[in-house]
């Protein structure tokens, strides 16, 4: 499938849809983050990883090859800064349509078309929608780049960092009352990609998901599972030799005539008790195929299977928010003959401490420090060095409009 036609024409009916309602009225929202930070390796001497460089704190752990995603020891205003603006307009009669531009700093800012996607409520129950999308796989997951909307600086990049975030097909929307409970499901089917990736053109097809919330009160609960298969686009095309120079000889990617599947699981929950907030969430990636795939250039060994979780908590005292978290993800390799066995894991764990600052109704300024410790086996630390270990201090400037 032509995945650049397929968002063009998106695009296209997009703009048609929103032409046709001259007299409409359109809506526009926005929001921006500006941040700055470091990261400090815990080994300044002769450095962490096995090329004696220092390690760097990764906001996108997939695009290992980008100074500017992640953190090293320079003073960086780019990995966490970026910017958007959201246009929606109600057509009436149940039918509305919605565009967002995003830039990120880690893409030199250039705007890029997040959002594109036209919604059709059938009743007060059920509502379809279809455009280019967000991937519903967090918690937080539609409003990820909205600093604004959560207590930390970014979300945990240990638990939030899967790599691909937009699909393109139709989602199915039900919500419901059921005594003091607010349910609200989706079902979603579509297609999605990254072409940013340090793998290549890594493509989803056939994507599949279900989201179930339930909120009572002070209390919101999560579950979603995901099934997709993916494919490096061209990789099939790659001859042997050169496949084995650009990933490794024992490296085998999935490709467009081989796709793999791949299974996420999530499930969340968060408790609010006026001031105290307590959060949970748990991820895990799959591949029941047994299938190959790189977790980054760094990692080039078969991945069975990736979990994280996080556990955070925060108090509100007026304008001042503490809090702290701890997460910890591990990646289960398979058979190797660098690793000599299967079932070794690059594994880490971080507690991040920070302070969000509401001193303005549509501003606040965070401060955040994460600690990241390398947990792996000494297999793979021994191939690898200890790439994890690393800590990041940010500030950052989150505005809404």
């Amino acid at each position: 499938m032509n995945h650049k036609l397929l968002t063009q024409g998106l695009l296209a009916a997009s703009i048609a849809l929103a032409a046709s309602a001259q007299a409409a009225d359109v809506r526009i929202n926005g929001f921006a983050s500006i941040a700055a930070g470091k990261s400090f390796s815990q080994d300044t001497s002769t450095g962490t990883l096995n090329n004696g460089d220092k390690s760097t704190y990764r906001i996108d752990p997939t695009n290992v090859s980008n100074a500017n995603s992640g953190y090293d020891d320079d003073v960086n205003f780019n990995p966490d800064s970026n910017y958007g603006i959201q246009f929606s307009s109600d057509l009436g009669n149940g039918l509305s349509v919605t565009a967002q531009l995003t830039g990120k700093g880690s893409n030199d800012y250039e705007a890029e078309l997040e959002w594109a996607y036209a919604s059709y409520e059938l009743n007060d129950e059920w509502t379809v929608q279809g455009g280019r999308m967000r991937l519903p796989l967090y918690h937080y997951s539609d409003f990820l780049d909205v600093g604004y909307a959560y207590h930390w600086l970014r979300a945990p990049v240990d638990v939030y960092a899967e790599g691909i975030s937009i699909y393109q097909g139709l989602a199915l929307r039900y919500n419901t009352t059921l005594g003091n409970w607010d349910f609200s499901s989706s079902l979603h089917y579509g297609n999605g990609g990254n072409d940013d990736s340090d793998i290549g053109d890594l493509y989803l097809d056939d994507y599949f998901g279900l989201v179930i919330n339930a909120t009572y009160d002070w209390l919101q609960l999560r579950i979603s599972q995901h099934r997709v298969e993916h494919y490096v686009d061209g990789l099939a095309d790659i001859a042997p030799a050169a496949k084995a120079a650009q990933y490794g000889a024992n490296t085998f990617l999935a490709t467009d005539d081989d796709p793999a599947d791949i299974i996420f699981t999530t499930a969340a929950a968060f408790a609010h008790f006026d001031q105290l907030f307590l959060g949970a969430e748990f991820t895990d990636l799959q591949m029941p195929d047994d299938e190959k795939l790189l977790v980054s250039a760094n990692a080039p060994f078969q991945t069975e299977e990736r979990q994280a979780y996080m556990l955070t908590a925060g108090y509100r005292m007026g304008s001042l928010t503490p809090h702290v978290t701890y997460t910890e993800r591990v990646v289960t390799f398979g058979d190797s003959q660098q690793l000599g066995a299967a079932n070794k894991e690059l594994a880490s764990s971080s507690i991040i401490v920070g302070l969000r600052w509401d001193f303005h109704p549509a501003a606040a300024i965070k401060f955040e420090y994460a600690d990241r410790s390398d947990d792996s086996d000494d297999e793979v630390k021994t191939l690898l060095g200890n790439s994890n270990e690393v800590s990041n201090f940010a500030i950052g400037l989150d505005v809404i409009f």
